[in-house]
């Protein structure tokens, strides 16, 4: 069997410092060919109607204009995007966050971690296991 394609992945994400960090983590997964980042929900929106879709999506839930809880609701909504792995990564640990977002249809949803070293192994288990499963996801 040829090895995977490598992964497209969207990150919606406000905050330039987490931007860079996030991307950068990214970067340095086998299983991540390339890394889009938008800014706000509705940026992303306009991502997931058009081809190439993205293979992973991360969602910070703080974005601008509407948040990323509304975002996860609307892609769950659209039949080519839905199955799409959505995940939450935020600064943010409240319980009625992560059961909103489960609730809205979110496939995960990880506490960013202090440190650099503790976010590279956080996007690597989840690049690993989301990247590395999709051919079964779609």
């Amino acid at each position: 069997m040829p090895p995977p394609a490598l992964g497209r992945v969207l990150l919606v994400e406000d905050d330039d410092a987490h931007a860079s960090l996030i991307t950068f983590c990214l970067e340095q997964q086998p299983l991540v060919g390339h890394v889009d980042r938008v800014l706000t929900s509705l940026e992303a929106m306009a991502v997931l109607d058009t081809a190439p879709l993205p293979d992973l999506v991360l969602v910070d839930i703080n974005a601008p204009r509407y948040d990323g809880f509304d975002l996860i609701r609307q892609v769950r909504q659209r039949p080519l995007a839905r199955r799409i792995p959505m995940i939450i990564v935020s600064t943010s640990i409240d319980e009625k966050d992560v059961q909103r977002a489960y609730a809205m249809g979110a496939n995960a949803y990880l506490a960013k971690p202090l440190g650099l070293a503790a976010l590279e192994d956080m996007m690597g288990a989840t690049v690993r296991y989301w990247l590395g499963h999709r051919r079964w996801l779609r």
